[in-house]
């Protein structure tokens, strides 16, 4: 463990070195956005209400107060709270507004002003800042960069789309600890419209992504290798149940269907299958978090003595996961600490056992991505390629354009090697222009690549869609 640690030490510092260039001309242009969109909301908020202060929220809830619109959530001192999960529960289309707004000014107070004069950025990874091991980051924190883009226009969303604000808020709520479901009227879902998924489109003036920020150097593409439900492959490991070993050897498999086969004995012909997947896949998450039966309700949309009941048929039908818990639970209680498959130890108090689970799968999930850097770290040696970036379970490469069609390859399969022979898959995509657009690396055409070179190429050669990255 202590040499790992040394090694990664080494890899890390040449990651923080190289740094990761700002597209300045996009941050720029995306403060002007933002202070323009802002200016918008502000003015939606005060003809609904009046002017006040936006950023205080004693004004902000005696301006509320006065038109009958009253905060669900109290503080600890008894007064009307008027934070994000509070604003979410408020049926008025004016919470959602003030949400918005006070997102755009997060965007651009800690993720755009910032880099306004940034060209290149360098910031500091930490393998001692998690009790876990995970990496952190910090000066910025990249690991908080948004996944998903914003839109700068009103938009009225879909049945669907309002289903999956329904669901969006409640998860966001359930993390806050609030047990609270809410119902909102499709007005005030259509205020979360603002919030986007990862498919940004570089097309559209009136979407937004932080990731956009980030782009490669000249003659260079950004290559980012995101590992394959790494956590949920690494708790099913430790399971040591025969029929998920089998399964984890396949790349495409649906671990959530197949975990509500095995434990609530449906299959995909029946109709309450999609229930059950859902069920299974709350239920593995929550399992690996540590989240108790009241945050698990919340996700499964029921009470927290049903979702009990749920999760002791989860255990009794997916053969080794109770096992697995209570041997965990039992070794805290009486020994008071736990070692993960590379030797980490953790120690945590005989009443929080239940978390050694969310530990013994983070840390080593955590080790196998450090085992990992290191290895591609060296291979990366005497190229013209560097690794510039880790983000929870991807890495990001900058990759030279005379390296783009072969080098990739050699990466994933270090990636997907492990000391702990655990089948992981990784997937791999060229970010171009920039991390907010991702395109699957056997279907991507260099446009750098001479005409001649391309001739001689056989692309499907270089990345077979079927049996790409497989495990060894």
């Amino acid at each position: 463990m202590w040499e790992l640690e040394i090694e990664l030490t080494s890899a890390l510092f040449a990651m923080e070195q190289e740094g990761i260039r700002i597209d300045q001309d996009y941050t720029k242009g995306l403060f002007k956005k933002l202070q323009q969109r802002k200016r918008e909301m502000e003015a939606k908020i005060f003809e609904a209400v009046g002017e006040f202060n936006i950023n205080s929220p004693k004004q902000m809830g005696e301006k509320l107060n006065e038109h009958n619109i009253f905060s669900q959530t109290l503080t600890p001192t008894g007064r009307q709270s008027w934070n994000e999960a509070a604003l979410a529960k408020i049926n008025d289309p004016i919470a959602g507004t003030i949400r918005q707004y006070r997102t755009l000014e997060k965007l651009r107070s800690t993720y755009v002003e910032p880099f306004l004069e940034v060209d290149t950025l360098h910031t500091n990874f930490c393998n001692w800042g998690t009790v876990t091991g995970r990496l952190s980051a910090r000066n910025p924190n990249l690991h908080n960069i948004p996944r998903n883009h914003f839109k700068l226009a009103d938009v009225h969303l879909t049945t669907d789309e309002r289903e999956e604000a329904k669901q969006r808020i409640n998860a966001m709520l359930a993390t806050k600890g609030d047990i609270g479901i809410i119902e909102l009227d499709d007005d005030v879902l259509d205020t979360w419209s603002f919030i986007g998924d990862e498919s940004y489109d570089e097309q559209d003036s009136t979407q937004i992504s932080i990731r956009r920020l980030f782009i490669p150097r000249p003659n260079h593409y950004l290559v980012s290798f995101d590992y394959s439900q790494m956590e949920v492959r690494v708790f099913l490991s430790y399971l040591q149940n025969t029929d998920m070993q089998q399964l984890l050897l396949r790349r495409d498999v649906d671990f959530h269907g197949e975990a509500a086969k095995l434990a609530f004995g449906v299959d995909e012909a029946s109709s309450d299958f999609k229930f059950f997947r859902q069920m299974a896949k709350a239920i593995t998450f929550g399992t690996i978090y540590g989240i108790g039966n009241k945050k698990l309700a919340i996700q499964l949309g029921t009470t927290p003595k049903k979702a009990g009941q749920y999760k002791k048929q989860y255990f009794a039908g997916l053969r080794g996961s109770r096992e697995f818990f209570n041997s965990v639970v039992r070794t805290v209680e009486t020994r008071g600490w736990i070692r993960n498959r590379y030797g980490r130890k953790y120690q945590l108090p005989s009443e929080l056992g239940y978390k050694g689970v969310n530990y013994l799968v983070q840390g080593t999930s955590a080790d196998i991505m450090n085992e990992r850097l290191i290895d591609v770290h060296k291979l990366l040696q005497g190229t013209s390629s560097k690794i510039i970036l880790q983000v929870h379970d991807e890495i990001m490469c900058e990759v030279h354009e005379s390296e783009i069609t072969t080098l990739p390859k050699q990466i994933a399969a270090s990636l997907e090697q492990n000391s702990l022979e655990i089948p992981l898959f990784v997937d791999v995509e060229v970010c171009h222009p920039s991390w907010a657009t991702k395109t699957d690396w056997s279907n991507y055409r260099p446009t750098t690549v001479s005409t001649d070179i391309i001739d001689y190429i056989d692309w499907g050669d270089v990345l077979p869609k079927e049996e790409s990255l497989v495990y060894v």
